[in-house]
């Protein structure tokens, strides 16, 4: 069973994958929730490995840092005027 991971308010899930050649390529599913329901999905895919455990640590830090870069992009703002409606 793949592990998956709760950081701040994002499911992160491994989904690491074996290629032909051998090597695995860390890909990592990233869940923006609502409550216990998921409101979007994303995948990213990041560098190859020959050990699947150091493909996953690397899809699980790379997802981190994704969400990191994100935080402040995904939550959305409102113009000062429209907290002054109403």
């Amino acid at each position: 069973m793949t592990p998956t991971f709760l950081y701040k308010g994002y499911r992160l899930t491994p989904t690491t994958t074996r290629n032909a050649d051998g090597t695995y390529q860390a890909r990592i599913a990233i869940v923006t929730l609502s409550g216990d329901r998921p409101r979007s999905q994303r995948f990213v895919d990041f560098e190859l490995f020959h050990d699947r455990p150091e493909a996953d640590e690397r899809a699980v830090a790379g997802g981190k840092e994704w969400v990191e870069a994100h935080l402040n992009v995904t939550r959305m703002t409102y113009p000062t005027r429209f907290a002054t409606l109403g």
